[in-house]
């Protein structure tokens, strides 16, 4: 389960000791973190109603959506993998 506490504040947003001063570094921050377009959307409802939200929501993955093919496998565990041939 994934919790994240956002307050609205005079200066800007802040979760946790992580500062905001606007709503795009805000919502760049809850996109990597894997958090819903419609969470973020009632997030920032709630933020100007309320000046705090909660968001709660199940785990996921962020970014699993524009994952593109690996196209090898490392020998060895400190290794990267190869990179693909164009």
């Amino acid at each position: 389960m994934l919790t994240i506490h956002i307050v609205q504040a005079r200066l800007g947003y802040g979760i946790d000791y992580i500062k905001f001063a606007d709503k795009e570094g805000l919502v760049l921050y809850l996109l990597t973190r894997g958090v819903t377009d419609d969470n973020i959307l009632k997030a920032l409802d709630g933020l100007e109603r309320h000046g705090a939200y909660t968001i709660q929501q199940a785990s996921s993955t962020p970014g699993a959506a524009g994952v593109v093919e690996v196209c090898g496998e490392a020998t060895e565990s400190f290794r990267s993998p190869p990179r693909c041939r164009q």
